[in-house]
C-alpha cells in the first residue's frame, strides 16, 4: 500500500512540476503579447511610442515673456547641431506596430538602436529667440504624439533647441539596417524666431 501510494504521490509531483502558467506569446493578441515576450527578455526595451522613448527625459520648454506681431518676428533656419548625446546606445529596442510603421521597420523585431538628443544652441545677445514649428527637425522630446519638432529653453543667453533621432542600426541576425527617423542627424534644420 506504501508502495502504491509513493508511486501516486511520484506521479502527482512530476505532473505538477511539468506544468507551467506561462502563456505563449501568440496566444495573446496585439501589443500586450508582444510586451510580454519582451519582459521574459529584460534586456529588451518594448517601445510602443515616442513618448515611451521620452519618458524620463527633464527638458523643460522656454516660453517668451515678449508678445509680439507677427511683423516683428525674423524667421530663422539653421542646420547642424551644437551637442550630440546618447539616450540609448547599442541597445535592443522592439517597436509597437503604430511606432515600426512611423520608423519603417518590423513591428516586435529586435534591433540594436541608438537614440540621440541633439542641441542647437542660438546666442540671444543681439535680441530674443521664440520657437517655431520645425518639420524637418527631430521627434519633440514630449514624444506626444510622434510629433517633430524641437524643446527649447534659455540657458546663459543662450537660445537652446533640444530634439530626438533615432537610428536603427542592425537587426539581432547581424543584418545593417541604418535606417534613422525621422532623418539623419546632419539633415536636421531647426526653425525659430528672432526678434
Amino acid at each position: 500500500m506504501k508502495h502504491i501510494l509513493f508511486i501516486s504521490y511520484a506521479i502527482c509531483t512530476f505532473t505538477l512540476a511539468a506544468c507551467s502558467n506561462e502563456i505563449i506569446p501568440s496566444d495573446k493578441q496585439g501589443d500586450n503579447a508582444q510586451l510580454y515576450w519582451m519582459e521574459e527578455d529584460t534586456s529588451v526595451i518594448f517601445v510602443n511610442s515616442i513618448e515611451d522613448l521620452c519618458k524620463d527625459l527633464t527638458i523643460s520648454n522656454y516660453e517668451n515673456p515678449f508678445l509680439s506681431t507677427k511683423a516683428n518676428v525674423i524667421i530663422q533656419t539653421v542646420k547642424g547641431y551644437d551637442e550630440l548625446s546618447y539616450k540609448y546606445k547599442d541597445s535592443k529596442m522592439s517597436f509597437g506596430a503604430n511606432l515600426a510603421a512611423i520608423i519603417g521597420v518590423d513591428p516586435y523585431v529586435v534591433y540594436i538602436v541608438d537614440e540621440y538628443l541633439l542641441t542647437k544652441r542660438i546666442s540671444m545677445s543681439d535680441g530674443y529667440a521664440i520657437p517655431l514649428e520645425s518639420p524637418k527637425c527631430g521627434f519633440l522630446p514630449t514624444g506626444k504624439n510622434n510629433e517633430l519638432g524641437y524643446s527649447a529653453t534659455v540657458i546663459n543667453g543662450n537660445f537652446e533647441m533640444t530634439t530626438i533621432t533615432i537610428n536603427v542600426k542592425y537587426n539581432t541576425s547581424g543584418q545593417t539596417l541604418n535606417i534613422w527617423s525621422p532623418r539623419q542627424n546632419s539633415q536636421i534644420e531647426w526653425i525659430y524666431g528672432s526678434l
